[in-house]
């Protein structure tokens, strides 16, 4: 005995059809229970189905990054316990880690949490409903750019002006005069 559901009653007939027909054709309608209690146990079995779809470096490099960052954080973690909540703050520690890829490790979670609803152990993936937020660089106090004042600039001229006269020297000279005055 099944139950099906749906909107319309001419979906239903249609859904009804399609559950006896699948029935008739595979003599079942249960499919193989797959056993996977926790995210670690979950990541193991999308790592079965990844690993042939990658080059062997890609897979080592997932594999280190699984392990680094993912698995100490969600490896214990039944999979009928994770939710919307936990997933988000998991997004946020990943953004605040320090980790400048961290987008990655988001992807790769939202991955296997898909793979667990094709599998139908959840029955949506929490992680779609995750905000991921953007992380600001500091640009300004990472790349203040140096000026060199008047003083600086006439002493460093004065200074190549009273270099030896080699043919060196002189390339420099002219080198860093055009620089000064282009600005560049």
């Amino acid at each position: 005995k099944a139950t099906i559901t749906a909107n319309t009653q001419k979906e239903l007939r249609k859904l009804a059809r399609q559950r006896q027909e699948t029935f008739n054709l595979n003599g079942q309608t249960v499919h193989k229970i797959i056993k996977a209690d926790t995210f670690k146990e979950l990541s193991a079995l999308w790592f079965d189905t990844y690993k042939p779809t990658v080059k062997p470096q890609t897979y080592k490099a997932t594999s280190s990054l699984f392990n680094k960052h993912i698995i100490p954080h969600l490896g214990a973690i039944k999979i009928s316990k994770i939710s919307t909540p936990l997933c988000q703050d998991f997004v946020n520690r990943a953004a605040t880690s320090g980790y400048q890829e961290y987008k990655n490790i988001i992807a790769l979670v939202r991955r296997v949490l898909q793979y667990a609803v094709s599998l139908q152990l959840l029955p949506f993936n929490p992680m779609l409903n995750t905000i991921v937020p953007k992380v600001r660089r500091d640009t300004h106090a990472q790349q203040k750019t140096k000026y060199l004042t008047q003083e600086e600039v006439r002493q460093f001229l004065d200074y190549l002006d009273n270099l030896p006269s080699t043919y060196v020297n002189q390339y420099d000279t002219i080198l860093y005069k055009l620089l000064l005055t282009t600005g560049l």
